[in-house]
């Protein structure tokens, strides 16, 4: 079954479709493929966008290529922090990249009770603007269970929405 959540420029689609150990999200934005791809891969930009309000991201550590890992905090209002971990492991510039979710300490060592996700997001010309598509996959059959029970499907809603805001 298909989500909807409608923006001022796109809608974000989202299926669940866990019995195959998939999720896909789908979003197509009014910029140019340049300027998305440069939001999804660079520091500085994910840094404006990847962070449900009233959040925002802290990097510690950030190596866009193969075998690269972007090590980042959420920080809460109040300064907490919840440490996660992208793991690049293919980079198909700028059509396409791959990585590996997890949630760590601030190390970027894995916590054992965290759940694993491939990524694997795409870009492609749209008839305007430019359409992202991500397929998302558990390392484990529980892990996409588990990612969307920490309130996932809301907060990436959130995030494509700034996203939204910033490309345009």
């Amino acid at each position: 079954m298909a989500n909807t959540h409608a923006t001022s420029a796109s809608v974000t689609k989202v299926d669940k479709d866990l019995a195959n150990n998939r999720v896909t999200i789908k979003r197509t934005y009014d910029a140019s493929p340049e300027k998305v791809w440069d939001a999804w891969t660079t520091q500085r930009e994910l840094e404006k966008w990847f962070a449900p309000e009233p959040y925002r991201i802290e990097t510690k550590r950030f190596d866009f290529s193969p075998g690269g890992k972007w090590l980042f905090a959420m920080v809460g209002p109040k300064g907490d922090k919840q440490w996660g971990a992208w793991n690049f492991t293919k980079i198909d510039a700028p059509n396409a990249f791959e990585a590996t979710d997890n949630f760590t300490d601030e190390n970027g060592v894995k916590k054992p009770d965290s759940f694993e996700v491939n990524w694997h997001v795409q870009f492609s010309k749209a008839r305007q603007g430019t359409k992202v598509g991500a397929i998302l996959r558990g390392v484990t059959p529980d892990a996409l269970e588990k990612m969307l029970d920490t309130g996932f499907e809301d907060g990436m809603r959130a995030i494509l929405d700034n996203l939204d805001e910033l490309l345009s």
